[in-house]
């Protein structure tokens, strides 16, 4: 979870407070007689703790019959729980040796914030004279109630746009993690403070000195998350720093973040940091749609696709230092008129920007890019969207674009019904998993097998939308399907070759066992943090994972998504290589001949140029039926790809997809899947 200006609203949760029954002893703590009296030595609480005892009252308050001190008890962990002892005052000036008193537990830091309890009944004693060589002994039966979080701990630091980890100057950060800020949510207000619910964000040089506090914008603690909003100062140096949380006193762990200059991030629609970007379709003055794939209303907001030639808002973060104070709302301020480059990136048609800055009347941090479609841009739903600011781009996300005059967008995998059910909140669930063994020969080395074990389950809604795989069909095509992917990259690592659509799901551990020969045997599918499933099989290492033709069985047990479930495949003989060609030219129709067969064929051709830590090309990605005999690449497609003497070329022949249907085990629908084999090969191509 992830929220910032989208309209949030939430409200506070108590958190649930735990009651430790405890032993409190303190043995021969001295006592010092100044302006106060004071008391410092050991102490236990059992089940909590050791640590040191220190309490101070006022020598004024000697006269009475009781004296109350208050104290503080620093523990081995470095938490504190604070309270107030009260005590008779005749164990110190009246001859008495021993007495009866009382704590009352006021609050602490770390793992006591908001602490509370009491001891009802202290024993106490004193040994020796008051007031040169006095010392106080007591213990006690009580309880002590925790309040508060426990100990700061940092899990994650992300730009608040794509959360990815370089932070700019002047940029909107999320901190998450554990136990940083009290339970509820609560927004600072402007001027913003760099102190907010006791909490505070610190960046320290890594090399020492002094730290700088971020300004706060929100903490947020409830449904099992905890994170804060904060802006990285515009003074701070671009560099390396150590970066705490201090919440109540309590300071975490410092994680080491990089602050540079500046890196443009925009905004997704569900706070994911991938998808569907926060854009805005000006229709009128008085009319600004949010970015869909239909046109219509969400929660009272109006929503449609873009269109040729219409101006559009893009909402982002990162662009730079602020010209002005970080923590007021900003007047406005135009970096393309400060010697500042800005180019929008929509399916591969670059668009200066009109206006790259601050949005008035927001946090200095919320910027805003406005620019204008070209009358000629392409069409479609999913539209790679990208920002690039001084050579440096975003990530690659996508919107959705509609022929002028059309309410809705046009997907090749959605019908217009479906697409409005998307954006009123509905999902479409699938699986897909494939086994793809190809070979390729290598001047130096010669021919090389290789073998990849892919898959994933995968919910599509309207705010991840992108491509679905050609080979998800249950049914064979019985034409050819082409896509063009854009390839761009830069600094960071900042990449995207196909914007598939979907948020992956969880289906535990996934194995496969195949073929005498294939070493696989119940082999766990290595499974990446976004639930998505690979292995890679290569005949290289003997004992390693190789896919030979024969029957294939992949299975899992389940996940917090999805359930048990298993399926069956047969992998055939690559084809031969022998009729692929060394050129193809990119201004006419490319057309593969083969031997006709039974199921699927896939030709994907690619061309990446790289020019330092930049890359820029395209893919393109046609499947057809195999019983065709023949599959064409249009020229139109080859087209997008650049030049380039060492282009990729890859052919797969594959069966029918085969059908299985995986249950849910979060509530949901089920996965309608599938897993096709494909066996191919790979070579490189002059693309003219």
């Amino acid at each position: 979870m992830r929220l910032f200006f989208l309209g949030l609203t939430l409200t506070a949760a108590a958190q649930a407070a735990t009651t430790i029954n405890t032993n409190w002893s303190v043995t021969n703590a001295p006592v010092s007689i100044s302006t106060n009296i004071t008391v410092s030595g050991p102490t236990t609480l059992s089940n909590i703790g050791s640590g040191t005892f220190t309490a101070t009252a006022s020598l004024s308050a000697i006269g009475g019959t009781t004296l109350n001190a208050p104290f503080t008890i620093t523990l081995s962990t470095g938490d504190t729980i604070t309270g107030v002892l009260t005590i008779p005052t005749s164990i110190f000036v009246g001859g008495a040796t021993s007495g009866t008193g009382s704590a009352t537990i006021t609050g602490g830091t770390g793992a006591y914030v908001n602490a509370s309890g009491s001891f009802p009944n202290l024993s106490g004693s004193t040994t020796g004279t008051f007031p040169a060589n006095l010392t106080l002994s007591f213990s006690g039966a009580g309880t002590v109630v925790t309040g508060g979080p426990g100990l700061p701990n940092i899990t994650s630091i992300g730009d608040a746009a794509s959360y990815g980890t370089s932070l700019a100057q002047g940029g909107l950060i999320v901190v998450i993690g554990t136990n940083l800020s009290a339970s509820g949510y609560f927004s600072a207000n402007f001027p913003l403070p760099t102190s907010f619910q006791n909490v505070k964000i610190t960046f320290t040089p890594i090399a020492g000195g002094t730290g700088a506090d971020a300004y706060m914008i929100y903490t947020y603690n409830q449904n099992n998350i905890n994170q804060l909003a904060a802006i990285v100062p515009s003074a701070l140096a671009a560099g390396t720093y150590n970066v705490t949380v201090t919440n109540n006193g309590a300071v975490s762990v410092a994680v080491q973040a990089t602050v540079v200059k500046a890196a443009p991030q925009i905004f997704t629609q569900d706070s994911s940091g991938t998808g569907l970007a926060v854009v805005q379709n000006y229709v009128s003055a008085a009319e600004l749609d949010v970015n869909r794939a239909t046109t219509g209303s969400v929660n009272g907001a109006g929503i449609s696709p873009a269109h040729p030639s219409q101006p559009l808002i893009a909402w982002a973060t990162n662009l730079g230092a602020s010209p002005t104070a970080d923590n007021v709302a900003s007047q406005g301020y135009d970096f393309t008129k400060h010697g500042h480059i800005f180019q929008v990136i929509v399916g591969g048609t670059k668009i200066p920007a009109d206006y790259a800055g601050p949005a008035p009347g927001l946090a200095p941090t919320v910027a805003q890019i406005n620019f204008t479609l070209p009358a000629t841009i392409g069409t479609g739903c999913a539209q790679t969207f990208q920002v690039v600011e001084d050579n440096v781009p975003s990530g690659v996300l996508f919107i959705d674009i509609a022929a002028a005059g059309s309410d809705a967008c046009v997907s090749p995998f959605f019908t217009k019904s479906q697409l409005q059910s998307f954006d009123q909140g509905s999902n479409s669930r699938y699986g897909s998993f494939t086994l793809e063994q190809f070979s390729e020969t290598l001047p130096s080395v010669g021919t090389v097998q290789g073998g990849i074990v892919s898959g994933s389950f995968v919910e599509i809604n309207t705010f991840h939308l992108g491509i679905v795989p050609p080979q998800v069909g249950t049914t064979l095509p019985t034409t050819t399907q082409c896509f063009v992917f854009q390839i761009t990259g830069g600094q960071g690592g900042q990449s995207s070759s196909v914007i598939y659509g979907g948020i992956n799901r969880d289906s535990g551990t996934v194995m496969v066992s195949g073929p005498t020969g294939s070493n696989l045997n119940n082999t766990v599918i290595p499974q990446s943090s976004d639930y998505s499933y690979f292995l890679i099989a290569t005949s290289a290492a003997p004992g390693s994972p190789n896919l030979t033709p024969g029957s294939y069985k992949a299975s899992s047990s389940g996940g917090k998504n999805v359930g048990a479930w298993s399926v069956t495949t047969t992998l055939s003989a690559p084809p031969s290589s022998n009729y692929l060609p060394s050129s193809i030219p990119r201004n006419a129709d490319f057309t593969l001949p083969f031997a006709p067969s039974t199921g699927l064929v896939e030709v994907s051709i690619s061309a990446v140029l790289s020019s330092g830590t930049s890359q820029t090309g395209a893919s393109v990605i046609c499947i057809g039926p195999a019983s065709a005999g023949s599959i064409t690449v249009p020229g139109s497609d080859l087209a997008q790809l650049p030049a380039n003497p060492n282009g990729s070329l890859i052919f797969l022949v594959g069966g029918a997809p085969t059908s299985f249907t995986a249950p849910a085990s979060d509530g949901g629908n089920p996965f309608p899947s599938t897993i096709t084999s494909f066996a191919g090969t790979e070579t490189t191509v002059a693309l003219q």
